[in-house]
């Protein structure tokens, strides 16, 4: 065979028999990237279940007990609401019936008979409008006309007093006599009698 066909046919090439190795790709480094993420992403889920660990008792402190308690609250509102409204629907007509009262029982009651039954709205009216200034020596009612008395006094604690008895709209009119105190050392120590003409039914 000539060397032209040996070249072409690749005969010519040499036969070894001797052992080869085989070589290998060589690192010299390690690469830690894998794991320093694996421990920053264990990190993150250990910190995600201490967050929701803490927000369950927020969230029940915090929102669902609170909308319970107003739930509660608006619960009671409206059952208070219900029973004032029946207690209304109850007394709807209370001031009709006591108009008819009045003028079918009021009607047989004598105008002494008539104070009677304000005595105890006189005497309250007598308690707030005189007593806080001076002190009482007698009280006399006749009818509607009440008199009443006081001890020692001044002349600027009786104009106090019948501006206030004047401007209580549970009497009608008020007039008012002072004579001097001979008693008393003092110049302005007078005694007042008030003359009172009571408002028969007036308000408290």
């Amino acid at each position: 065979m000539s060397e032209d066909k040996k070249k072409k046919t690749g005969l010519n090439k040499e036969i070894s028999f001797k052992k080869t190795t085989s070589k290998w790709p060589e690192k010299k480094s390690i690469n830690f990237i894998s794991d320093e993420q694996s421990k920053n992403n264990k990190k993150a889920i250990v910190l995600f279940c201490v967050f929701l660990l803490l927000l369950v008792p927020f969230t029940y402190f915090g929102v669902i007990k609170q909308i319970a308690k107003v739930n509660t609250a608006q619960a009671q509102y409206s059952q208070v609401q219900e029973q004032i409204a029946a207690l209304n629907a109850q007394t709807a007509d209370y001031n009709d019936v006591k108009t008819k009262y009045d003028t079918t029982v009021g009607s047989f009651l004598t105008e002494d008979e008539k104070v009677c039954t304000d005595r105890m709205k006189i005497f309250k009216m007598i308690e707030e409008d005189i007593i806080p200034s001076a002190s009482i020596q007698s009280i006399a009612i006749t009818g509607s006309q009440v008199t009443v008395q006081t001890g020692t006094t001044n002349l600027a604690a009786v104009s106090s007093m019948i501006v206030t008895l004047q401007s209580d709209k549970r009497n009608q009119y008020v007039t008012v006599t002072t004579t001097s105190d001979a008693t008393s050392s003092s110049t302005d120590a007078v005694i007042a009698t008030f003359e009172i003409t009571y408002a028969v039914g007036g308000t408290n």
